[in-house]
């Protein structure tokens, strides 16, 4: 059955939902046929990422629900770690609340528990890459791996993380500031455009030039199946850190 004939047969006490969420720079752009015929049969709502402040006031009210005190600082910090998304830090304020001994929220309870999302992890080894810190680039690294993240699909996401930045660096070399960039490049979302941008200045345009080569390698040997082992991985942060010294 086509999608036209299964949504005009849903029956009227029925809710159908089809749930699409942040996608890669460039992804999930809207199909005209198929929107049209969503658009006639129901509605689109867009729920955007709560601003940090708002998100950080929510954090705090929801573990205030659960009997328990969290500083803004830590609110913040478990914001990071969920990547700004609610549905992501509902489970991890509800467990770090559980495992809590005190009143009070800690950073140290938030470590115990917290599992950060992967777009995070991400972002911090970006960070560390940056700072030409291999052991910081090797703890993010290690995250991934206890999270059983392919090794292959790893690559995959540290090379689209540097395209992006190099993306970005491109936009504010030639002047473009965040909304021309998120337009010009398809990122959907304000809030990871604010730490494309943020990380970007970190960088040369030519050692983003080069980190992105080099991961691109490390994806052809994984699309061929020669990305064998974790020293591959290993040797790619070595390399994303070695990169461009000069930059």
């Amino acid at each position: 059955a086509s999608a036209p004939d299964i949504l005009s047969s849903v029956p009227e006490e029925t809710c159908l939902v089809f749930v699409l969420g942040d996608s890669e720079a460039g992804g999930s752009k809207p199909n005209k046929k198929i929107a049209d015929v969503f658009s006639k049969h129901g509605q689109s709502i867009c729920f955007a990422r709560p601003a940090p402040d708002e998100f950080n006031r929510w954090i705090r009210r929801r573990f205030a629900a659960l009997g328990k005190n969290c500083a803004s600082s830590e609110a913040d910090y478990l914001a990071s770690l969920c990547g700004g998304l609610m549905f992501s830090a509902i489970p991890e304020i509800e467990k770090t609340a559980a495992f809590a001994k005190g009143d009070v929220i800690t950073r140290e309870d938030i470590d115990a528990v917290v599992i950060p999302v992967a777009e995070t992890v991400i972002f911090k080894l970006t960070d560390a890459v940056a700072a030409r810190d291999v052991s910081g680039a090797e703890a993010q690294l290690e995250i991934l791996v206890k999270q059983k993240l392919r090794r292959e699909e790893a690559v995959v996401q540290l090379g689209a993380a540097m395209r992006r930045l190099y993306a970005a660096r491109i936009a504010m070399d030639s002047g473009r500031g965040k909304n021309e960039y998120m337009a010009a490049f398809g990122v959907r979302s304000p809030y990871a455009a604010d730490i494309h941008m943020r990380q970007a200045r970190a960088f040369s345009l030519e050692r983003l030039r080069e980190a992105v080569i080099l991961c691109a390698e490390a994806e052809q040997k994984g699309f061929y199946g020669r990305l064998n082992d974790r020293v591959e991985l290993d040797t790619l942060i070595f390399s994303l850190c070695g990169v461009g010294k000069h930059g």
